[in-house]
């Protein structure tokens, strides 16, 4: 279970506010309950541990749900 309390959808309007509306990162990370750190990180990274560790995954994601089954 992640142990933060955002979800992707959060992350984007957060960095939606950033981008577009010119919301500092710090208020766009309050706004939306994530890190200052985290919204940074993905704002410089420009994506999710997720989507960067891909590679390296065995499994795709329809085999991870096949065997979840």
């Amino acid at each position: 279970m992640p142990s933060h309390a955002w979800n992707e959808e959060n992350m984007a309007d957060a960095l939606f506010d950033i981008i577009d509306n010119h919301l500092s990162l710090r208020k766009s990370a309050k706004k939306h309950g994530i890190a200052p750190q985290t919204l940074s990180d993905r704002l410089h990274a420009g994506s999710s541990v997720q989507e960067a560790k891909k590679p390296q995954q065995r499994l795709s994601t329809t085999e991870e749900k096949k065997i979840l089954r």
